[in-house]
């Protein structure tokens, strides 16, 4: 058989330098461990950010929860506040409108400890509120889930001229919860909560 090649060819194909298999292993696997410690990286980052986005989620939360509750406590003539022997709690509050002239309305806020969770509801003060016989679910807004009390402490308790609110908000898996501590005091404290309670 003859041959096809000529001797320039086989001088071409000696004189071109290339990878070795062995360079190539090598290579390959320096490459693996970088992208490793690369991907590594990444993966904290975005597990941080995930932590951070839960907890500033919980806080902002526990400051809606907060700040509806100081807004009604803050322009209300009379507050109401009934703990259940389930550990619910429901305040009750007659407030203020923005509207001219004056109105008033009944204000409630619900804690339920089996849900975990805070409702709130609002109507013209024509009638007293009380919680539905099967729970505030359905009819009531919810204001927020992942709500839990501090031991040994309400969610809303009585002070003087008005309330005070200790609760914990759920922040994610593995997260401790975000703990808010606040009171909500009444700018004109009047006894007027009728019709409201």
């Amino acid at each position: 058989m003859r041959m096809f090649w000529s001797r320039e060819t086989k001088r071409d194909v000696k004189g071109e330098s290339g990878f070795t298999l062995v360079e190539l292993l090598i290579y390959s696997a320096m490459a693996t461990v970088i992208l490793v410690i690369i991907s590594s990286f990444l993966i904290n980052a975005v597990r941080g950010e995930r932590d951070v986005r839960s907890v500033a989620e919980a806080t902002t939360l526990g400051q809606l929860l907060s700040n509806s509750v100081q807004k009604g406590v803050r322009n209300a003539s009379g507050l109401q506040l009934t703990n259940g022997v389930d550990g619910s709690i429901l305040l009750i509050a007659r407030t203020a409108n923005s509207a001219v002239p004056l109105t008033w309305s009944c204000q409630a806020w619900f804690f339920d400890p089996i849900d975990g969770a805070v409702y709130t509801t609002k109507h013209a003060d024509t009638a007293p509120i009380s919680v539905p016989s099967g729970g505030p679910q359905g009819s009531w807004t919810v204001l927020g889930n992942g709500i839990s009390a501090v031991a040994g402490a309400a969610v809303f308790a009585t002070r003087p001229n008005g309330i005070d609110m200790d609760f914990y908000v759920a922040a994610g898996d593995n997260r401790d919860p975000v703990h808010l501590q606040t009171s909500a005091i009444q700018r004109n404290p009047e006894s007027v909560g009728t019709p409201c309670f």
